[in-house]
């Protein structure tokens, strides 16, 4: 069990370092070709990884939408959402998606150290 849980550690860090190696080699390309320095193209780069990695990780239930309104009338589609809430993702699959949102705020976060030490 531990073995494995090195294993999404070590592959969690390896796309961090892909994604970033990515934003910079964009970062460079945006910065040839519009006459930008590289910091500014990576501190844009990080900002942006950083925005999109926390709104994506932002989620609500379904039922949300529902709570309002009480009565016989939404009754069954309230039972239908509840029902629709069980049958969600699993765990697991709950993780992956967190490790995407967790990749690209350290990713952003590892853009804008960049950005700084140069």
């Amino acid at each position: 069990m531990g073995n494995s849980n090195l294993n999404n550690k070590v592959l969690v860090l390896l796309k961090v370092i892909l994604t970033v190696i990515s934003f910079v080699a964009l970062g460079a390309i945006f910065s040839r070709f519009l006459n930008y320095s590289i910091k500014d193209s990576l501190f844009i780069e990080g900002l942006v990884l950083i925005i999109s990695g926390i709104l994506s990780s932002i989620g609500e239930s379904p039922s949300c939408l529902t709570n309002g309104t009480l009565g016989q009338i939404n009754s069954n589609a309230n039972l239908e959402v509840i029902r629709m809430e069980k049958q969600r993702l699993e765990f697991i699959n709950s993780f992956r998606f967190a490790y995407s949102t967790i990749i690209l705020i350290v990713s952003g976060f590892a853009c804008l150290l960049i950005n700084y030490v140069i």
